[in-house]
């Protein structure tokens, strides 16, 4: 008896650990999706670099791989300019080099390469490949008081990064549910641990 109580704390706990990590990662990440979504603000920003890093294909390793990235800046409506650089799928990527705008003839006041620019992301491979093409538009949503956190407006899709929070919200809701149920008492559980008459 003891120790089949003893399994179910063990089991409990772990379940109720991984249900409370599952919702701490679906909550943080559904909160910086919804801070764009809610109240973010949509503006168009500019390729200005376009990389990619592969690997594999070397001394018979196999089939070459490969992670595309961009680089864009965009102008807040405070005349600050952000720079980011953003992981894109490869059409996107062979996409802004296809004959796509350049610069426009006049870009807004404040717009110039010599402006100070926040770099989010630092540890990105600097392997340019396929002709990268300067000024390709790309729609950009960003926070307004924290504008450093921007994206690629992805507002088009939010109905299907909604479903993908669907399977977090599954198993931390299950884990939690489980855990809760191996780990509360035995009288809780409708089985009472001392027998109704005792013996005299």
């Amino acid at each position: 008896m003891g120790q089949n109580r003893t399994v179910k704390i063990v089991f409990g706990a772990l379940l109720l650990i991984i249900g409370l990590g599952a919702a701490a990662f679906m909550l943080a990440n559904l909160a910086e999706d919804l801070s764009l979504w809610i109240f973010g603000r949509k503006t168009t920003g500019y390729v200005t670099d376009q990389i990619a890093e592969c690997a594999g294909a070397e001394e018979g390793e196999g089939e070459m791989t490969c992670e595309y990235f961009i680089q864009y800046e965009f102008l807040t409506s405070s005349g600050e300019v952000i720079t980011r650089t953003a992981s894109v799928a490869a059409q996107e990527w062979g996409g802004v080099a296809k004959g796509n705008p350049r610069w426009p003839s006049q870009k807004p006041e404040g717009f110039s390469p010599a402006t100070g620019v926040y770099q989010e992301q630092e540890q990105v491979p600097q392997t340019t490949m396929g002709g990268a093409e300067q000024g390709s538009p790309v729609a950009v949503i960003y926070f307004p008081p924290y504008p450093q956190h921007n994206r690629l407006d992805d507002t088009r899709y939010i109905l299907i990064l909604l479903l993908s929070y669907l399977p977090f919200a599954v198993i931390g809701g299950g884990a939690l549910w489980g855990g809760w149920h191996l780990l509360k008492p035995a009288t809780m559980n409708g089985s009472p641990e001392w027998p109704h008459q005792k013996a005299v």
